[in-house]
């Protein structure tokens, strides 16, 4: 049917002598006027047969209604939703309250109404508010929802309390619901826990429809579709989707194009008269299914003083309130008549005060008046001429004064007409808003006018041959667009005094800077980033600052004290680009939009002097030498590299741990490289281990090597030694330096005698001992013996301690806390890992074992046995030597004896008296 009619208006066009692209498109045209009248159309003729409701206030939209059969609800942008009851029933003590708010799914449920009171609800339902009231723990309030998925899941609690009425196929497909469980405390508290009995009313909170964002992809891909309040995809999704007038994609990606720029213009920023800004045009509210359709798109255009046109491709664009200088002039010669043309606006509808209402959302989502639009010249010339306005789905005070001035503007034209166009001029107005019309003989040169509704067709007397169209026009201007926030935004109604974050622009930092700042650190200069913010005027908001060391992919906070406004990050690292912004968090969580951006840089690595002079020399096997530093503050230490001779320095590795040393200074090294010619290199390293340049290359030609059992030798001497300064460096982090004594549990101090680290490891080295050369363990010459003897030696004198801390030498750890309580100290004072401390004879266990130090040892265990106050029966170390002479027992030599030719010697281990 539209082809048909299309084909015989383009046959008609054609047989008048227009060109072919004028045929084509006016045929897609034609195709498309004919979809949307047929679309509307049956909603019209419906409506002609039934009655026409009124359309509902944002108030009667969160209400709860009673019916048999409710009517359908449905919700775009950030809303507040009553809803029809589904269950409404008690068990026991409990009522239950379910209620359907919405038959299209929400993408999040973002606050909570019980009778007009805002609540707070946790992760398992309860409300926050009524946890308090009622004699008991059950006296509460708890709410369950469900957000409307294509498949939901049926409430578990009506399932179990009635399971005669309630099943798990009532799931509730795509209707947003909630449950809501009312605990009785009692006759005597109902009253003062639930106002409203059985009538308590719950509405819901939402950011409600997924639109479809033609910028993100193609209307079947599901990355393509968010939540949002873009007035221009609230328009699209209401002409395209199931729940709107179901028009056919295909239109829409006719002018895909137009529709990206529309969506692009919602979401320019506004300045706000307070501070911040706000997106140009927004649409948030709620239809019924039995509302006039047509009225319903009324009401989404004049939120975002959008009209939708026809495209010369067959496609329908949507034009929001936003100005575009026009590209297209009507002239004298494509007039063929004019129906009327005045100067000024109409007589009925001209006025100078525009009054209208506006959902606020601090009013807990109520229409409310917005601050009157005056032009107080034209009302001291006339009096007051008034214009009313419903502007129900605008979110804010901003946006609703913005269209009462281009409302006031269209209403007040300097011409206004309706000529009719030959077919070039109705198909040069397609697609366009604004065109400029030049009638010299009328007085009317070059003026910018709007194209209002949608053009008129004219046709000959046979009813075959289109020759043109009639278009509305009035004057129209730039001016009308523009926004001034703080003279134009007028004052909003007075806001309560506790609004919520959900309802409330949480406002975006204003001064934020961003800067370099040098701080003098141990006597070098370090550099800082500062953060600086205007304080927030809500003085239970706090500054957020935020820094991204990725180009902006993600942002960490920096910590500061909430209470002041600013905050350092550092010290900067060389060569790293830091990206900060601010944002606002209210006192209950919620952020602002981020601040813009700003960048700034860590300095430049500073690279290190080389060494100033460098030698090596060789001794038989070893290579020793020494590197000096420079005077340069950028050094922090130096490292030997070694590399086969002739090699590249790049190939170099460094065969010393850093050497600290102050400047001028020479950092003595040895290194035993085995047999060969090798090239060594000083290199200087900053804290940022910067590598400066190489002093060297110092030939060494080594020739012999080192005997095996001194190599050995001095590299279990040298692993003991690295643990022994890691050890001290630990225990100097941890402030837990012991009177000078080495840690009793390390290895170096206890490998000979007693088992460290648990179990049956334990770090005995025969050849070590100075006594431990040889050893015959049942007439056998082994190693393995002495291992053996000295294990079973001291398990025997730990097990003859009989105050020993249970299973602590079983275990081969100390318990500190078991022991800090016995002592009397902290736990802190104690080594986490000491096999040999008991309550009264740890002292004397190391003593007497670590025979190799025993005096030096014995001291310091003396003072550290007197400082934590052990229990009067260990031993008393005050006391004259001869009198503690059967705790310290020292080592007796076995007679040297002679066996298989071969001189042995050993020692025997008695334990203490």
């Amino acid at each position: 049917m539209p082809e048909t009619i299309a084909s015989l208006i383009g046959l008609a066009l054609f047989s008048a002598g227009a060109s072919v692209a004028a045929v084509n498109a006016a045929i897609a045209l034609t195709t498309t006027l004919v979809q949307i009248g047929i679309a509307v159309g049956a909603q019209l003729a419906i409506s002609l047969l039934s009655p026409r409701p009124d359309a509902p206030k944002p108030s009667d939209m969160k209400s709860t209604t009673r019916q048999p059969i409710p009517v359908r609800m449905f919700h775009y942008g950030t809303n507040r939703a009553g809803g029809a009851l589904f269950f409404w029933k008690a068990d026991g003590a409990n009522f239950y309250i379910g209620i359907v708010h919405s038959s299209r799914r929400w993408s999040a449920i973002i606050g909570y109404y019980v009778n007009d009171e805002i609540v707070t609800v946790d992760e398992i339902g309860q409300v926050e508010e009524y946890k308090d009231r009622g004699p008991n723990e059950d006296d509460r309030l708890i709410i369950e929802t469900r957000l409307g998925l294509d498949v939901e899941t049926a409430y578990a609690r009506l399932i179990d309390r009635f399971p005669d009425h309630w099943t798990a196929d009532h799931r509730g497909d795509y209707c947003v619901t909630s449950l809501t469980r009312l605990n009785n405390p009692g006759i005597e508290d109902i009253g003062k826990v639930f106002p409203k009995s059985t009538n308590t009313e719950i509405t819901l909170v939402g950011e409600t429809s997924i639109l479809w964002d033609p910028r993100l992809g193609d209307h079947d891909d599901p990355e393509a579709h968010a939540f949002s309040e873009n007035a221009a995809l609230v328009i699209l999704d209401y002409l395209i989707s199931r729940w709107g007038l179901r028009l056919s994609v295909s239109l829409i990606e006719a002018a895909i194009d137009d529709w990206i720029v529309a969506a692009d213009i919602c979401d320019e920023d506004v300045p706000l008269k307070g501070g911040g800004t706000e997106k140009r045009w927004r649409i948030a509210g709620g239809y019924r299914a039995n509302e006039q359709r047509s009225d319903v798109l009324k009401g989404w255009l004049e939120a975002c003083d959008g009209a939708l046109f026809p495209t010369a491709n067959g496609g329908l664009t949507l034009k929001v309130g936003a100005w575009e200088e026009p590209d297209f002039v009507i002239d004298s010669s494509m007039i063929l008549a004019f129906g009327q043309i005045t100067q000024g606006g109409e007589t009925l509808t001209a006025a100078n005060t525009i009054r209208a209402q506006y959902t606020s959302r601090p009013h807990g989502f109520t229409e409310v008046d917005a601050d009157p639009w005056i032009d107080e010249d034209a009302v001291s010339a006339d009096g007051e001429l008034t214009a009313e306005y419903q502007f129900f789905p605008s979110p804010s005070h901003g946006q609703t004064r913005r269209l009462m001035k281009i409302a006031h503007r269209r209403l007040n034209p300097a011409y206004r007409g309706t000529p009719v166009l030959d077919a070039y001029g109705i198909m040069g107005c397609l697609g366009r808003r604004f065109v400029t019309l030049n009638l010299p003989d009328f007085g009317i040169v070059m003026e910018k006018v709007e194209i209002r509704g949608t053009p008129e067709f004219t046709m000959d007397e046979s009813r075959t041959v289109i020759t043109g169209g009639q278009i509305q026009v009035s004057s129209m201007s730039a001016e009308a667009f523009e926004w001034d926030a703080e003279t134009e935004e007028g004052d909003a109604p007075p806001l309560p005094e506790e609004i919520p974050d959900f309802v409330r622009v949480i406002p975006v930092p204003t001064g934020f800077s961003f800067t370099v700042v040098t701080r003098t650190v141990n006597g070098r200069s370090l550099r800082f980033g500062r953060m600086v913010a205007d304080a927030p005027e809500d003085v239970d908001d706090t500054i957020v600052f935020e820094v991204s060391t990725d180009a902006g992919a993600t942002y960490s906070d920096v910590l500061h004290d909430p209470k002041v406004d600013e905050a350092e990050l550092g010290p900067l690292a060389d060569g790293v680009t830091y990206v900060g912004r601010a944002r606002t968090r209210s006192i209950g969580g919620t952020l602002s939009d981020p601040t813009e951006t700003q960048s700034i840089s860590g300095a430049d690595p500073v690279v290190p002097s080389e060494p100033i002079s460098f030698s090596v020399s060789v001794s038989d096997y070893v290579v020793e030498g020494s590197a000096v530093n420079a005077n340069d503050p950028a050094v922090s230490y130096v490292r030997i590299h070694r590399v086969a001779g002739g090699g590249d320095v790049a190939d170099a590795v460094a065969v010393t741990p850093p050497l600290y040393y102050g400047a001028n200074a020479a950092a003595p090294f040895t290194d035993t490289p085995g047999i060969g010619t090798f090239d060594y290199y000083a290199i200087a390293y900053s804290a940022e281990d910067t590598l400066s340049l190489a002093t060297g290359p110092e030939t060494a030609v080594v020739v012999g090597t080192e005997p095996r059992r001194q190599r050995r030798f001095r590299r279990r001497y040298e692993l003991d030694q690295g643990a022994r300064l890691d050890d001290r460096r630990r225990r100097r982090q941890q402030g837990r330096r012991l009177g000078g004594l080495h840690h009793p549990g390390h290895r170096v101090d206890c490998r000979r005698w007693c088992l460290q680290d648990g179990g049956h490891r334990h770090r005995l080295q025969r050849r070590e001992h100075p006594d431990a050369g040889r050893w015959r363990d049942g007439g056998q010459r082994s190693a393995a013996g002495w291992k053996r003897h000295v294990h079973n030696e001291c398990h025997r004198r730990h097990r003859e301690q009989p105050d020993r801390l249970p299973g602590q030498f079983d275990r081969g750890h100390v318990d500190r806390r078991r022991l800090a309580e016995a002592s009397g100290v902290g736990a802190r004072r104690f080594p986490a890992r000491n096999p040999h401390i008991t309550r009264t004879s740890w002292r004397t266990n190391f003593a007497t074992s670590c025979a190799t130090s025993m005096g030096r040892r014995f001291r310091a265990l003396h003072s550290m046995s007197r400082r934590a106050e052990l229990p009067t029966n260990s031993v008393d170390c005050s006391t004259p030597r001869s009198r503690r002479s059967s705790c310290l027992r020292p080592i007796r030599s076995i007679s040297s004896r002679r066996s298989s030719g071969r001189r042995r010697r050993g020692t025997s281990i008695s334990p203490p008296a």
